[in-house]
Formats: C-alpha cells, structure tokens, sequence
C-alpha cells in the first residue's frame, strides 16, 4: 500500500484534521506494512543497520531496488525476471576497488578468463594472445556455417624454439609467409586466385572452375613420382628412374577419341588403335621381332623379311585391286587367282646365250665353211648355236665367235663385223612352243644382255621380244619384211609382233648390261616368242663390230643376273636342233671320222645287203635331216677301210629323233667291211 498520511488540519484546533482514532489507525497501518516488509509482522526481523551515512543490509531479499545518483535526479533500477530455481551471485575476493562490468556499457576489462565465450563482433586495440594451460599450445577456432554442422578450421600454434610470424597480406586474396607453411587440411584461394613468387606472382593460376594454369615447367623431382588423374586416381603415370613414365594398369593414351590410342591390355601385349591409319614417318622402321598382321597390310616400297611370313589359315595375299591373288589354305595349298609372274632367272628361254657353243664354225662368212655350203653369212643363215643372222642383203657381216668379253666371267660373245658399210644387221633366236609355256602362262618376261661397240659409229642398237601367233614351231625365221629408214624400227612379217616398243639402247665402246623389263606378251595368240637384237645405223664402216653376250630371257616382271650354264648341258641343248660329227671350227674338220660300228649283213628293203647305223648324242627336237659325209666333203658318201674307196649314193634311211640307218646295194659296199664318214643332223626351227 501507499504511505498514509495524518491530516493535521489548516490550523490549529480548527476540526478539519484526522480524528484521534483515524490517526491512530493511519499509524497502525504504517507500522503493520514496515514489519510486514522488514519482519513477520509483529517482529522486525530484517538485516537492516543504519548509521547516518551508510544503510546496512543482510539476509535480505529484494524483489527490485533502485539506487539514486548522486543528483537525486534518476536512479538504477534493479529488477530480475522469472526464475526457475534459486541462483546465486558471487561477488569476487577483491584485493582493491573496482568495478562492475555491464552489457551495454563501454568498459576495459583486465585480467579476465573467459571460458566458452561468445563473442560477436568483438574489437582488440591491441593483440590477442591464445594460450591453452602452461604446457599445451594455444589455438584458434574457425566453425564452419552452422547449416553445414560443427565443423571447423583450428589454427594452432607450432612447437617452436622462437617466435614466428604470419603478416597478412596488403591486398585481397594473397597470403605471404616469411616462412615455410605445413597445413593438415586444405588451402582455398579465391576464384580465379593465383600462387606464385615473388617473380613470377601468377605461376600457379586456378580459375573459378578449378582450372590449373601453370606459366612455367611442371617438375616432379621425385624418382617415385607420380601424376594421378581423375576423383579417385584411377589413372596415374609413375616415373620409373632412369627407365621412363608408366603407365597404370591397362588404361591407355588416347588421341582425338576414344578408338584412336595406345595401351596395353596385358603384360605381354601393346595396341597401337586408330580408326584409318597409323603412319610411321621414318627413313627406317626396326621391327625386332615377328609381325603378326590380322588385318590388311598396304606397303609403299620393298618389305624384306629375314623369317617367315605366316597368314592365317585360308588367308590371302594379294593388291589392292585382287586382295586373293595368291590364296593359300589351311592345308597349305596355293591357289593363284592369276597366272603367276616368276622373277628370278628360274629357266632362261635362250640355248647358248654366252654363245659357248659353235658347231658350224668359228668363223662364218661368204665362203661355204669347209665345203659345206649351207653355213654362210648370208641372210636368214645359222651362225653360233640357235642364232640365225637377219640382214639388209648378204654378206653384210662377218660372224665370229670372239673372246672379247665382258670381266664378268663370261667366256665367249658373238662378234658381228662389218663387211658392207651402211647396212642394217642383226641377230634373232627362235624360241620352241614347249619351252614358252611358262612365259604364255605368266604373260609377264624381261629381256637382258651384255653389248658393246668397238666404234661410236655403231650408236642405236634395239632389241625386242617378238610374238609369233602362226603355226606353233613353223616359225618363218626372216622375220624382217622391210629393214626401214635409220631410227625407225623394221617392219616385221605377217604373224610376227612386237611385245614391246623397241628403243635405242645407245652402245658405247665398253661392255654394259641392257635390260627390258615387264614385257607383256599375248598370250592367247601367241606360238612362239623370238628374241631379236639389231643395229638401227645405216652409216657404219667397214670392220666395225658389235659384240653380244650373256643374253637372258627370262619369266617376270624384272631381270635377274644372268645364270651360266656348264657347257656340256648346253652342248647337249644345242644339239636338240642341231648336231655334227666333226670337230668344230677346225679347217679339215671331215678329216679323222672314226668308224661308228663294224658293217654286217642284214635284211633290208626286202634284200641282203650291207647296213651301217648311228645314234645321235641327244634325242632331236623333231624327225632331222641327216646327211652323211665323205672326209673330203662330199656328201652323201663313205670311205671304204678295206679298199681306200669312195663309196658313194649312200644316204641315211630310216631316220628318226634317237637316229638312222644307211645303206647301199652298190658292189662296193659289202657286208664286214668297216668304213669311215660324217654327219650333219639339223631339226632347227
């Protein structure tokens, strides 16, 4: 209640006052509310000692109080709220005055502990010291946004024997450090931030979408150092010392995309992959093992293997445009979908291409070569073995079989010299059908020889490969129907073709190798092939020569070294077309025949007469012509031993590829009488 007052009245004894009783009783009230704030009501009881200065309370609780400033003028008013339980407040053993410290007030705090505070937006005016007991160090404590949870960035002091300083950084973003920094955790620059040095302030720049730029060299100096890629590492690059980078597991490097790139599936296996082609751009590429190609191999030049070449089974090797030409099946057959090409001098198409053999005579010119009248230089004549002498008219050259040859090995050449000036020559061999098969097979064959001339005036020497489509081995051997103007070619004869477009080959003065190479020849209507080389010049001299050797004709697509037969084998290739009895190139060759066998009677023509026979040293291309020799040349004649007389009228009989028989039913020729005599057996093209 409000303090009640006694009214005293305007005056003295002028009735208006409070009575007695309701004084009394205003009293009573004032009393009765004193003792019940400051007592039990009838008892003071409250702490209260009072003196004139100071007001002394103990035990007392009060529900607010207000304090008076010095003015009088406002107070402090003290008030608590709602409690839950009773609380106590300590005031502090106080070794001298002070003061208390309020929430809104300005103040300067010393020497206060702080435990778990909360400090918002708090001010330092002059350094913060974090300290965890005497032993521990002090740390500080960044909780990261509470929407995340409680986590939180500590900085924490080192063990250090010395002070270390951090000074931050003048401008955003850039952190400097007087020394070496150790994090356990993560460092975070702003978006697009850099780290570098002093030098070089942006050598390390990470855009905002997490890009790393390096301005320099990347150095991983570590021996064992290794480039991880991708969220969890699952591809990384490994240096290995002094051996190179590895790569892990079976991951591989890839260009342009994913079909395009190197790895390798296993320990034992490398793939190079790439959607086209995969080029190697080198002088030289070193394989050093075996080549396992599973797809198609495309090659621009020469492959040259030292081992084998395995293709799968029923594989195929072939060219762009007959992948299969040569198919080869698991059982190891080989089918060609072509006719095969041979190179290689396999099978030389030419008898006595060294020109070893001479049977009709070192030496051939217009004189019948001892007596026998048939073996001349004039035109369309057999000279050395399987050559016949094609030329502008007859006894245009001398043929010879010369030593002049090439320091090659070869023993012999055939010499044309020059016995009319300023005419056409040459030389031409029939080739037999059976022995051109190969070439009608394959389609392909190349030329080569040896030449030289012994003067600059024999300067445009051709040759050519000659197809005849007649009757096969009914060859017309003057081919040449018309010798033409010099520089163009001779105009050959009905049947007669060139396979290939005869050139000036240009002879010089010493002996070189001349090639025709890749030579197609018609091999649907071809018969026989001929090989024909001449000289083009109308203006040579007198006893100028060309020498020929060494020529090949062979099965393929390029000439090989020419391949040298011994001569007996070509002795006895010879004689297939032509064969003598006498000795070659000597001026009596009819001289010392010998006698083949004893004369006896036998049965023949239906009469007993005297029968005398021969074999021929080799089985002859067809039925020859045989005919037989007296010593002095006569032919068709024998030298009787038992009388030293001429039998003549004699003539082979019976003839057939292996030989023949002779008789006579002259008196002169009787039964057990030897006798001497020569051959000639010709069965040439």
């Amino acid at each position: 209640m409000a303090k009640q007052s006694i009214s005293i009245g305007s005056s003295a004894n002028d009735g208006t006052g409070t009575s007695l009783r309701d004084g009394g009783d205003l009293i009573n009230d004032n009393f009765n509310e004193i003792y019940t704030k400051l007592g039990d009501g009838s008892t003071l009881t409250s702490a209260i000692t009072a003196t004139a200065t100071t007001l002394t309370l103990s035990n007392t609780s009060f529900a607010s109080f207000q304090i008076k400033d010095t003015s009088d003028d406002h107070t402090y008013n003290f008030t608590v709220n709602e409690l839950a339980a009773n609380r106590n407040v300590e005031l502090p053993l106080l070794g001298s005055d002070d003061v208390f410290v309020f929430e809104a007030h300005s103040q300067t705090l010393t020497n206060k502990t702080l435990t778990t505070p909360t400090l918002t937006t708090p001010i330092a005016n002059a350094g913060i010291q974090l300290k965890n007991g005497a032993t521990s160090a002090g740390f500080l404590e960044f909780f990261e946004d509470s929407d995340n949870g409680t986590n939180k960035v500590t900085l924490i002091g080192p063990a250090s024997t010395a002070d270390v300083t951090i000074t931050l950084p003048s401008t955003a973003g850039t952190v400097a450090l007087t020394s070496d920094i150790t994090s356990g955790g993560n460092i975070v620059i702003p978006d697009a931030g850099t780290i570098g040095s002093a030098s070089d302030t942006d050598a390390i720049a990470i855009g905002s979408d997490g890009d790393v730029t390096l301005t320099q060299d990347l150095e991983l100096q570590h021996d064992g150092a290794i480039l991880s890629f991708g969220a969890n590492d699952e591809v990384t690059l490994t240096h290995v010392h002094d051996t190179g980078i590895l790569l892990n597991s079976t991951n591989v490097i890839q260009f342009n995309d994913a079909s395009q790139n190197i790895g390798a599936p296993s320990n034992a296996i490398l793939d190079i992959n790439a959607t086209d082609e995969i080029e190697l751009n080198a002088t030289l590429a070193d394989i050093n093992a075996n080549l396992d190609v599973s797809g198609t191999y495309t090659g621009g030049g020469l492959m040259t293997t030292g081992g084998n070449i395995v293709i799968p089974d029923a594989g195929n090797i072939g060219s762009a445009s007959d992948t299969d030409a040569i198919a080869i099946a698991s059982t190891g057959i080989v089918t060609f979908s072509q006719n095969p090409v041979r190179t290689g001098a396999v099978n030389n198409m030419i008898i006595n291409g060294d020109m070893v053999v001479a049977q009709r005579g070192i030496t051939i010119t217009d004189a019948a070569v001892d007596n026998v009248s048939t073996t001349t230089n004039a035109d369309d004549s057999y000279t050395l073995d399987r050559w016949i002498l094609l030329s502008d008219g007859d006894n245009i050259v001398d043929v010879k079989q010369s030593d002049t040859s090439p320091n090659d090995g070869s023993a012999k050449t055939i010499q044309l010299e020059v016995e009319t000036a300023d005419k056409k020559f040459g030389i031409v061999q029939i080739i037999e059908n059976v022995n051109c098969h190969d070439a009608l097979a394959s389609g392909k064959v190349s030329l080569s020889f040896k030449m030289k001339a012994s003067d600059a005036s024999i300067d445009d020497v051709r040759a050519a490969v000659v197809s005849w489509s007649g009757t096969a081995d009914s060859v017309t051997s003057d081919i040449v129907s018309n010798w033409q103007a010099e520089g163009t070619n001779p105009t050959l004869i009905t049947n007669a073709t060139y396979e290939n477009t005869p050139a000036n080959l240009s002879p010089t003065t010493s002996f070189a190798e001349y090639k025709i190479e890749n030579i197609t020849v018609d091999t649907s209507n071809t018969a026989n092939i001929l090989v024909f080389i001449w000289s083009g010049v109308t203006d040579v001299e007198v006893d100028d020569s060309l020498f020929i050797t060494d020529v090949q004709l062979e099965t393929g697509v390029a000439a090989n070294p020419f391949v040298r037969k011994p001569i007996q084998q070509t002795m006895l290739d010879c004689e297939r077309y032509y064969e003598t009895s006498m000795a070659w190139g000597e001026d009596s060759q009819f001289q010392g025949q010998q006698v083949k066998f004893g004369c006896g009677s036998a049965t023949y023509n239906a009469s007993t007469d005297a029968a005398q026979g021969n074999r021929f040293n080799t089985r002859k291309r067809t039925t020859p012509t045989v005919t037989l020799y007296h010593q002095d040349g006569t032919s068709g004649a024998v030298y009787s031993i038992h009388d030293a007389a001429k039998i003549t009228g004699v003539a082979a009989q019976h003839i057939n590829d292996m030989g023949y028989l002779f008789a006579n039913k002259s008196s002169g020729f009787n039964s057990g009488i030897g006798y001497y005599y020569g051959h000639i057996v010709e069965a040439e093209l």
